[in-house]
């Protein structure tokens, strides 16, 4: 009796052999993605919902949640993390975000030294960032003194350290704006910015009519992710202060991370500081939907295929395409 085998061919093998590969790797990060995002998440779901009683963790319902929002006004240490994560964040709106992209644009444009200003602002990410904190350290605290000896407070020290760390914030985060905003302006068509050119727009119109709603997807990533750090970004806290920062410079994201790392904390330190990290999720989610859902909607959009047309604060152009 002649036995029937079906062989398999070269191009099934390879396809088999294909699949083992992508399989074998996805499920490295996978796993990481499971243990380290949904194990712990889940274990700090449930922990916030415990305390500690005799050395033993047992149900204690939202008595860690009324605990986390009455300190934020009756906890000092954390009433100034709230505040000043609340001021960084829409100074960074307000202040930052704009003299990035003003700065972006002067790039962009070719103007005088513009390389060199590119050249100045890079320069602290070709320096390891422990040595810049460093020299930065030693220029506050030993060469401003020298040129304001009539300082009352250093610039380390108290109320100051908050503002002194928010400015290193803003000057090494040059660096990375630097390069995203100017390579965002240079993808824009350039036939289009010379149609605004020829409708008699000045620089200033120029900026704002056309290349803002041109790089208005990288402005709006920006934001969104800004809000999803808003209470857990720590700044460069950790790198000046390392476990001692002035009460006055904390932030939520800072706050937390003392609460945890935090030598005689235990259990039920932990349970709280797990309630404080959950009610930041449920606050933050459904901003950053909004936000997003803001930002889709009612920015300026890019309509009709063969005609490239932006539409902001009431201004159009329009570039028809050859």
């Amino acid at each position: 009796m002649k036995e029937n085998s079906k062989k398999i061919s070269p191009f099934q093998k390879k396809t088999v052999a294909k699949y083992i590969f992508v399989y074998t790797l996805i499920f490295y990060p996978l796993f990481l993605w499971f243990v380290f995002r949904v194990c712990l998440s889940a274990s700090t779901v449930a922990l916030a919902f415990q305390t500690v009683v005799d050395g033993e963790l047992q149900f204690c319902g939202l008595k860690n949640f009324v605990a986390a929002i009455k300190n934020i006004t009756a906890d000092p240490l954390m009433n100034f993390s709230f505040v000043n994560s609340m001021i960084k964040f829409w100074g960074s709106i307000v202040i930052s975000m704009p003299l990035y992209m003003l700065v972006a644009y002067y790039v962009y444009k070719k103007a005088f030294a513009a390389k060199v200003l590119q050249f100045i602002i890079m320069s602290p990410m070709i320096i390891s960032g422990m040595l810049i904190v460093l020299l930065f350290k030693r220029f506050c605290e030993d060469i401003v003194p020298m040129f304001l000896p009539n300082l009352t407070e250093g610039l380390l020290e108290g109320r100051s350290s908050f503002f002194t760390t928010w400015f290193y914030t803003i000057w090494i985060s040059f660096a990375t704006n630097i390069l995203v905003y100017p390579n965002a302006m240079n993808a824009i068509d350039p036939e289009l910015v010379e149609s605004a050119k020829l409708d008699g727009a000045n620089a200033l119109q120029e900026f704002w009519h056309v290349l803002l709603p041109g790089i208005y997807p990288t402005l709006s990533t920006f934001v969104i992710t800004g809000f999803t750090s808003l209470f857990t970004d720590q700044g460069p806290l950790l790198t000046f202060f390392m476990y001692s920062a002035p009460a006055e410079s904390f932030n939520m994201g800072y706050y937390i991370f003392t609460q945890v790392m935090d030598p005689n904390a235990g259990t039920a330190q932990y349970a709280y500081t797990s309630s404080i990290s959950i009610m930041i999720a449920l606050v933050t989610t459904p901003i950053v939907m909004l936000v997003k859902n803001l930002m889709e909607n009612y920015g300026p959009t890019e309509e009709d295929k063969g005609t490239r047309k932006f539409r902001w604060m009431g201004k159009q152009y329009e570039h028809a395409e050859n």
